[in-house]
C-alpha cells in the first residue's frame, strides 16, 4: 500500500477490474450515475487503459480496456478467481449505478437470508450483491477464489495467520463458501463448487 493509503488508514483490499470497451466512456457514465473517480484514465504501456472508480456506496472497482493484455484468462479450476460479490449497505443506489454504467441487469434470487441480487450481462453472470452487508467489512467488492475443499482452505488460512469472518457456509446443491482475510486483513472469499 502507498504511504498515502497507510496515512489515511485505508483498509487493504483486493481490487477487481471490469472489462469495458472504453475507459473514458465508462468514466463519464460513472460520474453521471453518482460515482466518483478515484484514479483517472491512464495507459498501461501497450497493455491496456485503466481507471478506478467508487460507486455511490463507497465500494471501489477498477475499469480495464484491454489491448495486448486482455485480463485474467485462467478459470474454472482451483486457484483461479471464481466470483465477485458486492458487500454494501446502499444496495439500491449501488444496483442502479452498476446497471447504468455497465448495462448489467439485476435479478433477485430468494434465499434464507433474504434476496440475493444477481448481476447479469447478456446470458452470463457478472457478479452478485449480498442481501445484508457484512458488518466487519466496508462497502466493497469481495473476490472469491475457487478451491478444492472450502473447509480445508479455511483451516489453512488460520494456520497461515489469516482470520475467518464467515466460516464454511453451504448453498445446498450448488457450493460451499467462506469469507476470510490474509494476515494484512485484506478480505477475500473461497468457494468450492459441488460437482
Amino acid at each position: 500500500m502507498s504511504k498515502e493509503e497507510r496515512k489515511k488508514k485505508t483498509p487493504p483490499s483486493w481490487l477487481p477490474y471490469i472489462w469495458v470497451k472504453s475507459v473514458d466512456a465508462a468514466l463519464k457514465k460513472a460520474k453521471a450515475a453518482g460515482g466518483k473517480v478515484v484514479s483517472g484514465a491512464m495507459d498501461v504501456m501497450d497493455q491496456g487503459r485503466m481507471a478506478v472508480v467508487q460507486d455511490p456506496g463507497g465500494a471501489v472497482i477498477g475499469l480495464w480496456q484491454g489491448r495486448k493484455h486482455r485480463g485474467a484468462t485462467a478459470r474454472d479450476s482451483a486457484g483461479t478467481i471464481a466470483w465477485h460479490d458486492l458487500n454494501t449497505r446502499k444496495a439500491k443506489a449501488a444496483g442502479a449505478f452498476y446497471t447504468k454504467v455497465f448495462g448489467w441487469k439485476r435479478q433477485d434470487m430468494k434465499m434464507e437470508q433474504g434476496a440475493y441480487h444477481l448481476f447479469t450481462l447478456g446470458k452470463g453472470n457478472a457478479g452478485g450483491m449480498w442481501p445484508n452487508a457484512m458488518k466487519q467489512l466496508p462497502n466493497s467488492w469481495l473476490t472469491y477464489w475457487q478451491v478444492k475443499n472450502c473447509a480445508a482452505t479455511v483451516t489453512k488460512v488460520k494456520r497461515l495467520g489469516g482470520r475467518v469472518l464467515m466460516g464454511t457456509t453451504p448453498v445446498p446443491g450448488m457450493l460451499r463458501f467462506a469469507v476470510v482475510t490474509d494476515p494484512q486483513r485484506a478480505a477475500f472469499g473461497v468457494i468450492e463448487f459441488e460437482r
